[in-house]
């Protein structure tokens, strides 16, 4: 019986060491989607993190190219008073025929 005992003990032995490699496959294959669901999570994440980033620097971008426009019609506002501010000056300063110190100021575009 020693040898049926035997045989016994190799079949159980043989039999756990199968549900041994099974499992830590199983449990192998598991680990390695949990990693591969993480490294989509992280990888979709970025890409958002980064259209945000993009579509932010975009309006930032357009942002500052209306300040600087405004500035420059600004710019061009306040040139075009200092032009007309000295032409008054000029009409006011110049005797008219009349007599009077200055003619009176006309307008132009």
């Amino acid at each position: 019986m020693s040898l049926l005992d035997d045989l016994k003990k190799t079949l159980a032995r043989r039999a756990a060491e199968r549900a041994a490699k099974d499992t830590a496959s199983r449990l192998q294959q598991a680990v390695e989607g949990l990693a591969d669901d993480f490294l989509g999570a992280a990888e979709s994440s970025l890409e958002r993190a980064r259209a945000e980033q993009g579509s932010r620097e975009a309006a930032m971008e357009v942002a500052e190219e209306k300040q600087w426009s405004l500035h420059e019609e600004r710019m061009a506002r306040k040139e075009a008073a200092k032009e007309e501010l000295a032409r008054l000056k000029s009409l006011r300063a110049t005797p008219s025929d009349d007599g009077s110190e200055g003619a009176s100021p006309k307008k132009t575009l």
